[in-house]
């Protein structure tokens, strides 16, 4: 049986870490937005996602000469601060997926099991979160390279992907649960 990554944490504890962690998560997502502004370029029109999914040294040479100076330092810090992101969102995602699991385990333990997975999954996507800034602070510093460029691609995508599954059950979590009849 699979087990509960925060299984050690009262219901309520879980609860407020829960609802704490993702109003940072939510500040952070509107740091990084304000951050990420001056990104966009023709190169890059969606800022530093372009950056994140260019997968080849073509395109993350093109958009690395399409920032100057200010917006290369702009890209270091914004990177620098999805460091901090990257474990508040999923912390969250991870906790409001293991609210829904204790909420469904006594009657669906079959979708229960899978809110589990879910929480697990949130975790997995910090983590490809953490390899993907990696290979972009690389870049940064040392200049495009194909390795790098598909190494943040690929952990892009599948960070996207796992927040895309997960996201929707942790937002469950913040429904009201109803009494017990």
């Amino acid at each position: 049986m699979l087990r509960d990554p925060w299984q050690r944490m009262s219901a309520g504890t879980r609860s407020r870490t829960f609802v704490r962690v993702a109003l940072v998560a939510v500040v952070l997502t509107v740091v990084l937005g304000q951050i990420g502004a001056p990104l966009r370029s023709p190169a890059a029109p969606d800022g530093i996602i372009s950056y994140e999914l260019a997968g080849s040294y073509e395109r993350s040479a093109a958009i690395l000469r399409s920032w100057d100076a200010s917006v290369r330092e702009s890209a270091t810090i914004s990177l620098i601060v999805d460091y901090l992101y990257l474990v508040a969102y999923p912390v969250a995602i991870s906790l409001g997926c293991a609210i829904v699991a204790g909420r469904l385990r006594p009657r669906r333990p079959e979708l229960a099991a899978i809110a589990l997975v879910l929480s697990w999954g949130a975790l997995v996507a910090g983590a490809l979160d953490a390899v993907e800034n990696a290979a972009l602070l690389r870049q940064l510093v040392a200049g495009p390279g194909a390795l790098t460029a598909r190494i943040a691609m690929v952990a892009s995508i599948a960070k996207f992907s796992l927040v895309a599954v997960t996201l929707p059950c942790a937002l469950l979590a913040l429904l009201p649960v109803r009494p017990k009849a």
